[in-house]
């Protein structure tokens, strides 16, 4: 799965983030824009699932409930045999509304306890129909996978200070990574022993942001970090180690690699979307340049009447995963970023594009 060039729709290559509403959030509309993304399941139906064979990703309040499709399409609640596991508890929940304890994100995976047919949905505070819903055929007999996450390149950015309307302030670091052939998807990241989704590090990057309740403490004494990637059904990868230095210009380096890693392509140095801008030059262009002085002059001046009387524009954009509709300020530079609030699967982004070869989360079929 590869990166592909676009303009306003790219498919994430920085790996990733995911909210619900959590009391004192902002609310959903402003969410939208500071590029927080929905709980999600990590697969889609009809399924076979087994013995932690869906995994997903639940924040804040939200709960995953079962229920029946009837005829005419009415979605009702039922009963069905199955149980969610959360990452690093061996005891398990039983299923209706299991909700997190602590209102902060969880990552776990649907195990069944019977056999049966039915459907799973993902109910947000305050709805009474799913946002999200996954067919499966539920059988105890079926294994888990168990295939491990390989990476032949991890790269991590140096520390930089961010901010986006609505958002808030934060200091974080920017993760890419390319999967060695065959491997299965990352979905999350166990950071400095702080469990992130994948989303947010790609929306945001590995830092915490209090708005969304996602992301690792990174401060201006973090020196090392240590990655470890997981499967949707938990499965770790090996462990990557970094130093980061304090000084100025905050460079990271990496001290320990897996087996995999490809040395060559680790050190290309860091994939950033988009073209680089070269340093414009007059001489470059010859008996052109009045021309393009001119040219400057109007367009600056209608940029600043652009701005002046046209503060906000405000686009729709289809998802190309599960076709809704989502609004997108296209005048707002930090309103980038970001993944469809309804499926989480396509990530929106605006600006120049180019073909980065690192993995992108959005291969599965929606």
């Amino acid at each position: 799965m590869r990166t592909s060039p676009l303009i306003l729709m790219l498919a994430a290559v920085v790996a990733v983030a995911s909210t619900t509403a959590l009391a004192g959030q902002a609310p959903r509309n402003q969410r939208l824009l500071c590029g927080c993304a929905s709980s999600r399941f990590l697969d889609r139906g009809p399924l076979d699932i087994g013995e932690g064979s869906l995994g997903f990703w639940l924040h804040g309040e939200t709960t995953i409930e079962s229920f029946e499709v009837q005829e005419g399409g009415k979605v009702v609640p039922a009963e069905l045999p199955w149980r969610i596991q959360l990452f690093g508890d061996d005891d398990g929940v039983d299923g209706e509304n299991a909700v997190s304890a602590d209102g902060s994100s969880r990552f776990g995976q649907v195990a069944a306890t019977g056999t049966g047919d039915g459907w799973l949905g993902i109910v947000r505070p305050g709805d009474t129909v799913p946002r999200d819903l996954v067919q499966g055929h539920f059988s105890p007999a079926k294994a888990s996978p168990t295939l491990v996450p390989k990476l032949k390149a991890l790269w991590v950015a140096a520390p930089e200070d961010r901010e986006r309307r609505d958002c808030g302030p934060w200091r974080t670091q920017r993760l890419a990574f390319d999967l060695v052939d065959g491997s299965p998807d990352v979905e999350a990241f166990i950071i400095n022993s702080t469990l992130v989704d994948a989303r947010h590090v790609g929306a945001f990057g590995i830092g915490r942001v209090e708005v969304c309740d996602h992301g690792a403490a990174i401060t201006p004494s973090t020196t090392s970090l240590e990655i470890v990637p997981l499967t949707a059904t938990g499965v770790r990868g090996e462990a990557w180690r970094f130093t980061v230095d304090t000084d100025a210009s905050g460079a990271v380096t990496t001290t320990k690699a897996p087996s995999t890693v490809d040395r060559d392509l680790l050190d290309l140095g860091f994939p950033v979307p988009g073209e680089s801008r070269q340093q414009f030059s007059l001489l470059s262009v010859g008996g052109m340049w009045l021309g393009l002085i001119a040219a400057m002059i109007v367009g600056a001046v209608v940029g600043f009447l652009m701005v002046r009387f046209k503060r906000r524009k405000i686009a729709q954009v289809v998802c190309t995963a599960c076709g809704c509709a989502v609004s997108v300020d296209v005048l707002d530079e930090k309103a980038d970023g970001f993944f469809c609030p309804t499926c989480g699967t396509t990530g929106m982004w605006k600006g120049a594009g180019k073909s980065v070869e690192v993995s992108r989360l959005d291969g599965r079929d929606p």
